[in-house]
């Protein structure tokens, strides 16, 4: 039994995740909790489940959800 002050890591089980389908090729996906924040493939980058265009914003849109994805990873830990 544990003591009344221990707390369940509230992390989810998995954030980060790399894989490879046939069908979709290799790609790299960062989630917070159940929501998918940033994923990463061979025909573009999806912030929120919505490609990104590719044009001069691009890396900007990127950068900006690859930090939300560090804050949030950062105010989660232990």
């Amino acid at each position: 039994m544990l003591p009344d002050f221990v707390i369940d890591n509230p992390v989810p089980s998995q954030i980060f995740s790399i894989a490879h389908r046939e069908e979709q090729g290799p790609n790299i996906t960062f989630n917070t909790s159940d929501k998918e924040m940033l994923k990463i493939t061979p025909d573009g980058f999806y912030v929120r489940g919505v490609k990104v265009p590719q044009d001069e914003a691009e890396a900007e849109a990127v950068y900006k959800a690859f930090r939300q994805f560090l804050v949030w990873s950062a105010l989660i830990r232990n």
